[in-house]
């Protein structure tokens, strides 16, 4: 039995591995292909066709944009994986949530999504590295308001309970079926859903995410209904001694 279970375990890793390298693989190369194929189309433009120009620009620019993304949550996910250790201090959460909204107010009003947080006045100070808990609230807000419609909304909502602080990103968008919820914080998962498949994205955030939150101690659900919404949840931990 416990061979099997090893040799079966074993399996699994090599599918998700060869998985991992062919999603990586797609991500890096279409991008490249995208850009190759403008800058041949800037070679043979005239001077004079400037409205082609700017067209190849424009989407050169935005696939640099995309690989560079790419690029970063891989080292970060490669970072958090090898154990480079957190830098902890006493952490407001409800300060790093309102800066990651704000960051991400011009996206949302873009779209007409209406962003906004409900918290208590007072929220006990924890243990947190702000830069990587930050990165949570963004990845889990920007994932929220590329894959709402237009003039949905986006609610954060903080509040305590016995072991810490709880802190959830709801959406009322398209939501996730039933069947990739046990899958979406693996590594470049992606829910290939109509309305979705046009959205550009690692398939990582989600993956750092989980990462980040687990360092600190903390844990991360999702609960989702097609047609309604997601929503997902983050409890940080209080300190457990002085930091």
């Amino acid at each position: 039995m416990c061979m099997i279970t090893d040799v079966s375990e074993q399996r699994h890793q090599e599918e998700f591995y060869h998985s991992f390298i062919q999603n990586i693989s797609h991500e890096l190369l279409t991008p490249l292909a995208a850009i190759a194929g403008h800058v041949a189309n800037i070679k043979e433009c005239s001077i004079e066709e400037v409205e082609s120009w700017r067209h190849s620009q424009e989407i050169i620019e935005r696939e640099v944009r995309r690989l560079t993304g790419l690029t970063s949550n891989l080292l970060l996910l490669s970072r958090l994986e090898s154990g480079v250790p957190l830098r902890l201090e006493l952490t407001n959460i409800g300060a790093l949530v309102e800066e990651a909204v704000a960051g991400l107010l011009r996206l949302a009003q873009a779209k007409g999504i209406e962003l906004s947080i409900q918290s208590p006045p007072r929220l006990p100070r924890i243990p947190a590295d702000r830069a990587r808990i930050k990165q949570v609230f963004i990845n889990l807000l920007d994932n929220a308001v590329k894959y709402c419609p237009e003039g949905s909304e986006v609610q954060v909502r903080l509040r305590t309970d016995a072991e810490g602080i709880v802190v959830e990103v709801a959406d009322n968008g398209p939501g996730i079926p039933e069947e990739d919820l046990p899958y979406i914080f693996e590594k470049m998962y992606r829910v290939e859903k109509e309305g979705t498949r046009a959205v550009e994205g690692s398939g990582l955030g989600l993956s750092i995410v989980k990462r980040i939150v687990e360092l600190h101690g903390g844990q991360v659900a999702v609960e989702s209904t097609v047609g309604k919404g997601t929503t997902f949840r983050i409890s940080l931990p209080l300190a457990d001694e002085p930091v």
